[in-house]
């Protein structure tokens, strides 16, 4: 029998700031817009940290980060009250992992899902 991996989410901390830079690097460069990238691990710490625009989610498996997402808190309109919007999603893919022709990822068998409570 295979090895499960689990994939744990964990909300990012100032320490992450370079991390969270460098995602958003891999994501420019997946996008092709890396040159319009001004991104900086004391920009993250400013809006991210001091000012609370944004928080970022990380996607662990096996210990390591393998994805982020980042999100802010919105005002839904035609809800008359106040949301989430998921401003970036990234996967960085392995050999391990796929992607369907719909866009959704595929994860080997032995992969589970585990959220941090």
């Amino acid at each position: 029998m295979r090895n499960k991996k689990e994939i744990v989410i964990r909300l990012a901390t100032r320490e992450d700031a370079a991390l969270i830079e460098s995602f958003i690097r891999k994501l420019a460069t997946y996008e092709d817009a890396l040159y319009r990238t001004t991104v900086t691990p004391e920009l993250v710490e400013e809006w991210m940290f001091d000012k609370q625009k944004a928080e970022v989610a990380f996607a662990m498996i096996d210990g390591k980060e393998a994805g982020f997402m980042l999100f802010y808190e919105c005002f839904v309109a035609f809800r008359g009250k106040p949301g989430m919007y998921i401003g970036e999603l990234y996967i960085d893919v392995t050999k391990e992992a796929t992607w369907n022709e719909d866009g959704t990822l595929v994860l080997p068998e032995g992969y589970t899902r585990k959220t941090p409570v």
